[in-house]
């Protein structure tokens, strides 16, 4: 049964900002957090009032010491509660930070990452989860110019037809 979001204790909502960032090579940069398994893309979450483009750009200088602002938002991926895992219901902003050198990034918040690495896109399944090789994965055909998706839930393509029931 449906209830009303009560406005005065709305439910908690993790907001997070991730970027793909990619070598001249064409290589995908993850970082190793040491909180859990699988490598991910650079971000993490947003303050309270900080805006998910602004969240980005200071999670990544202080993960890997470079100032990149996002070129554009690629998609949003609404990512559900797992408590199994401890993970919160909520949304990752996922934005292109374009291409760098290979030598750029490097190693600055030791206390959440164990290791950055470039890694090809052919190779993104041994190192990442599934959730966040699909993520990945949709991140570079949008960037590519393959897929226009706007919406994703847990890195699955989703196509919204005008009912309120998303289609994956």
């Amino acid at each position: 049964m449906h209830k009303d979001v009560d406005p005065s204790a709305p439910p908690p909502r993790r907001i997070g900002a991730v970027g793909i960032i990619r070598d001249y090579e064409g290589r995908v940069l993850l970082v190793d957090p040491a909180y859990k398994d699988g490598w991910i893309l650079p971000g993490g979450g947003a303050h309270a009032n900080e805006l998910p483009h602004d969240a980005v750009t200071r999670e990544v200088q202080e993960e890997i010491g470079v100032e990149l602002y996002p070129t554009r938002l690629l998609f949003v991926d609404y990512v559900p509660e797992n408590e199994e895992a401890d993970v919160r219901e909520g949304v990752n902003f996922v934005f292109d930070l374009g291409s760098v050198s290979s030598d750029a990034p490097k190693l600055i918040n030791s206390h959440e990452l164990t290791g950055v690495q470039w890694v090809m896109p052919d190779d993104l399944p041994r190192f990442t989860l599934d959730a966040q090789h699909r993520r990945i994965r949709e991140a570079l055909r949008v960037i590519e110019g393959s897929s226009n998706v706007h919406y994703l839930v847990h890195g699955h393509r989703v196509c919204v037809n005008g009912s309120r029931r998303p289609i994956t």
